[in-house]
């Protein structure tokens, strides 16, 4: 391996620890598919639940190679950091007694927890200058120089050995089990308890993910790399809904941060079919993450018929928008699935129907109609009663500009809102019915005061914080 020595290291450095943390991915993974199995009666099922845990445990062991390769072109400094990462579990760069205590665990299964917490205070402070009861970076580098001349071997040899124990060896404690003991709720607690239990397993596994898909480092990751890793999940989603969480810049260069990955998986759960859970989805990327398949690009082009935004747009996002081509493009798709006789306007009915969505029924919908008329009087710039794209983009821009909300967000949410939420049909024939007599009151208000009311969506898509 030839390399350049800074750049060699860092890209060395990069590749361990992604390896690892694929590695802790797949196992949750395979715990969740494992439950999976047990819970399942459908003999189908079963056996492609047992080839998905196949390929993930073979995944793991590769991984475990592959980090071992990384590891051995480190400098002594990157392998004693990697070793107090391991260690350091709350991610402050010290190893408190807690922390020490689970390392000797991990290396000694058989020993009770309470003698471990007993050696590794005698090892804390044996090696703590400072006194302050825990080990940073300088002292940790003490601590292991003694275990080298204590044990009588390399400094090499030692790394490997706890590495290996550390990482690899899978007894002692891990998330759950750190929940569990953390927790000290009584019975009348336990529900509370398990709700926020399941949601610290949720964040690990979607921190996780993003990690591992963080290849150099800068906080984020490729659209692309996200989308290949949920191609199986996508095609079985609902096409409409599909082309506005998924469309992509021409150039695929398109990067999400940790906040909108996040809401993208939320986004993707919600949209999935009934009885789709979390779990299934981050199941379904580590799988993918496992296999190393490259979505074919005929596959992809198909699904993401609105990769191809120029097509859409024309390179015509009116200016006075200031939208990107991907912003404009993802609301030319919401406009779509408003649209619902692809007339290439949003008409009274249509638009009663889809704000009733959002509403729910904690509105009459005489009052629904009423927030239609006063939207359509605001923003109806020709006054023609009916909304074009232009006009729909102008309302959705002013919306994220009033809710404080990122447009792509917003987007994603009402997406996600009008694909889940069915309207009533005897809602939607009174609508229907009282069209003419709306489009009437729209030219009424049209003629008369034309003030911004956003009363009717009520907050739902909540303030970027």
């Amino acid at each position: 391996m030839i390399r350049e020595p800074k750049t060699g290291r860092t890209l060395t450095l990069t590749q361990a620890a992604r390896q690892l943390t694929f590695r802790r991915a797949a196992l949750v993974a395979i715990s969740s598919i494992e439950q999976s199995m047990t819970a399942t009666e459908d003999v189908n099922k079963f056996v492609k639940l047992n080839k998905k845990l196949l390929k993930l445990q073979t995944a793991c062991m590769g991984a475990e190679m592959e980090f071992f390769k990384a590891l051995a072109l480190l400098e002594k400094k990157d392998k004693e950091n990697i070793v107090i990462q391991l260690i350091d579990r709350d991610g402050d760069g010290k190893v408190n007694l807690r922390e020490m205590a689970i390392a000797f665990q991990k290396m000694d299964a058989t020993k009770a927890y309470a003698a471990s917490v007993e050696d590794a205070d005698q090892s804390i402070q044996k090696s703590d200058k400072d006194q302050d009861g825990m080990l940073n970076s300088e002292e940790f580098a003490f601590f292991m120089n003694n275990l080298v001349d204590c044990l009588e071997c390399t400094f090499d040899d030692l790394c490997f050995v706890l590495v290996q124990w550390l990482a690899f060896n899978d007894t002692g404690h891990d998330i759950i089990q750190d929940a569990l003991e953390d927790n000290t709720a009584n019975a009348d607690q336990q529900d509370t308890f398990l709700s926020e239990f399941e949601d610290e397993v949720t964040e690990t596994r979607i921190a996780l993910l993003f990690q591992y898909l963080d290849y150099n480092g800068s906080g984020k990751v490729l659209f692309i790399d996200v989308f290949e890793r949920l191609f199986e999940v996508v095609k079985t989603m609902n096409e409409k809904t599909r082309d506005v969480l998924f469309m992509m810049d021409k150039e695929k260069k398109r990067e999400l941060e940790y906040h909108e990955f996040s809401n993208l998986l939320y986004n993707v759960t919600a949209a999935c079919p009934p009885g789709t859970h979390f779990h299934d989805i981050a199941d379904a990327m580590t799988v993918a993450g496992a296999s190393h398949d490259k979505v074919h690009a005929l596959e992809m082009t198909h699904l993401l018929a609105a990769v191809e935004i120029d097509r859409i747009v024309q390179n015509k996002v009116p200016k006075e928008l200031e939208l990107t081509p991907l912003s404009y493009g993802r609301v030319h798709n919401l406009f779509r699935m408003s649209d619902k006789d692809n007339s290439g306007f949003i008409d009274a009915h249509e638009l009663v129907m889809s704000i009733r969505k959002l509403q729910g029924t904690s509105k009459d919908i005489d009052a629904t109609i009423e927030d239609t008329v006063a939207l359509i009087a605001h923003v109806d710039k020709d006054q023609d009663q009916q909304l074009d794209l232009q006009e729909y983009a102008a309302f959705i821009a002013t919306l994220a500009s009033t809710l404080d909300t990122d447009i792509n967000e917003l987007v994603s949410y009402l997406a996600v809102e009008l694909a889940l939420r069915d309207n009533c049909e005897m809602e939607e024939a009174y609508v229907l019915k009282m069209k003419k007599r709306v489009v009437r009151k729209v030219k009424a208000k049209q003629l008369g005061s034309n003030s911004s009311q956003w009363k009717w969506f009520n907050g739902r898509a909540g303030k970027k914080k």
